[in-house]
């Protein structure tokens, strides 16, 4: 190709990417000539790789002609705007229909490998579901390779849904017996693991068959953040006594599962989709180690969920695992997230006991201090009762003004002033914690509840 014509392409591609957003009258479409839209054709396919200009002025460049079909349908859609990926998608939707049904068997293997390609096959499927057999006798050698594509997984579950169980079975004992532990691991095969679940969970024959391919890689699959959700897609389909292997697996690992950052959802997951008994056994495994789940980064989690789900007897060893050693937990980063939950699902009784305990100077003066034992203290503040909110009230007066000599003791102060203002009058107002910022704070907290000015001198000139 000479420059020249080159040139030529060049200048008609930018005159039609103008006004290719631009909605035109009828006039201006039917002047569309051909030339002119079997360039836009050309840039397309090369417009989302930015090399458009490049591809015109390659001397290897040769014109595709655009299908007959796509210029008919331009044509009769001549009234209405003129998109250019839909002209773009059309184009490579309608590209596969001049293929007969034996040429896309056959290059099915190649052709679901694409988006588009992928998508028409399955469409092809659905519309005659017979067709699924004999592309899975054209293709099962080749299905392992297929699984790990980003594109050919879904032609393969879409397959996989028209299957009859022997040809299911023909791919547990053929096709990935031999890296099964890789396609689980992989984002993608992970995903045709999940669909043949779905599809055996209630035949015993390709459940055992699957299950001899299973349990062998069980403590890789259960930890690994893709391979787990096959974990959860089975125990949810599958019950009591077809799923006591996994059970029992999940029951002597359950303290390594409840600290791990993938296999502690699965477990959470796992517990809501068993029976009473089985739920019942594995919360009470967790709430017999709960204690050394407490400060875990993740067990906490399990923790909060066990108590979540209300049994009286489990929550009852968690809670005296955890108040019998209050005070260090609640100064613990991720115990003290445990509190709240905790203090949520406890007995009335229970809650008073708690309250009545640590009100004393000893244990209010560490939880103020402490940039997480603060939290429960507001807590514990909030749930009390005449006299001992009292009594709380009084105790935090007398240390408050000590927050001073804490980097986040400031922010701490704020949080206690606005949740508790009547401790605005044990406040030192010439201690140095009582900046502008805190002074600013002090009068907005007042004007916002409708205090008026005399009142609020009234609690100066007490704080003096």
């Amino acid at each position: 190709m000479n420059q020249n014509y080159s040139n030529t392409e060049i200048h008609s591609f930018n005159e039609f990417t103008k006004i290719k957003n631009i909605k035109e009258d009828t006039n201006q479409q039917n002047d569309l000539n051909s030339t002119q839209i079997n360039y836009l054709n050309i840039g397309v396919t090369n417009f989302q790789n930015n090399n458009t200009i490049n591809s015109f002025s390659n001397n290897n460049y040769i014109p595709l002609k655009i299908n007959d079909s796509i210029d008919q349908n331009i044509k009769k859609n001549s009234n209405k705007s003129l998109n250019f990926n839909q002209i773009y998608h059309q184009k490579k939707e309608y590209s596969y229909n001049s293929y007969s049904l034996k040429e896309l068997f056959d290059k099915s293997y190649i052709i679901c490998r694409n988006q588009s390609g992928c998508r028409y096959l399955e469409k092809t499927i659905d519309e005659n579901p017979k067709f699924a057999s004999m592309i899975f006798s054209l293709i099962k050698d080749k299905i392992n390779e297929l699984m790990f594509d980003p594109f050919g997984n879904y032609f393969i579950q879409k397959i996989i849904e028209y299957l009859n169980l022997n040809q299911i079975n023909e791919i547990l004992k053929n096709g990935i017996n031999n890296n099964f532990l890789e396609i689980c691991l992989n984002p993608h095969g992970t995903r045709v693991i999940q669909k043949i679940i779905e599809k055996i969970y209630n035949n015993n024959v390709s459940l055992d068959l699957f299950n001899m391919l299973l349990f062998p890689h069980l403590s890789k699959i259960i930890l690994d953040q893709n391979s787990t959700h096959i974990i959860i897609k089975y125990m949810n389909l599958i019950h009591y006594p077809k799923n006591k292997n996994i059970f029992s697996f999940i029951h002597k690992n359950i303290y390594n599962l409840a600290t791990h950052k993938h296999s502690v959802c699965t477990l959470q997951k796992t517990i809501e989709s068993l029976d009473n008994q089985q739920r019942k056994i594995l919360l009470m495994d967790l709430a017999q180690i709960s204690q050394k789940l407490f400060n875990d980064q993740f067990g906490n989690y399990v923790v909060q969920f066990v108590l979540s789900k209300n049994e009286k007897e489990v929550n009852k060893i968690i809670i005296n695992y955890y108040l019998s050693d209050l005070i260090k937990n609640a100064c613990r980063k991720f115990s003290s997230n445990v509190f709240e939950k905790l203090f949520e699902y406890c007995c009335k009784e229970i809650k008073q006991m708690v309250i009545k305990n640590i009100c004393n100077y000893s244990n209010v003066r560490i939880l103020l201090y402490d940039i997480y034992g603060n939290y429960i203290l507001q807590q514990i503040v909030k749930e009390a009762s005449e006299p001992y909110k009292n009594y709380y009230i009084e105790l935090i007066g007398s240390l408050i003004d000590g927050l001073k000599i804490f980097p986040y003791g400031n922010i701490i102060f704020q949080k206690f002033i606005s949740n508790f203002p009547e401790l605005l009058n044990f406040v030192n107002i010439n201690s140095n914690i009582v900046n502008n910022n805190i002074s600013n704070f002090i009068y907005y907290h007042h004007s916002f509840n409708n205090i008026g000015n005399n009142n609020s001198n009234i609690l100066l000139t007490k704080k003096k």
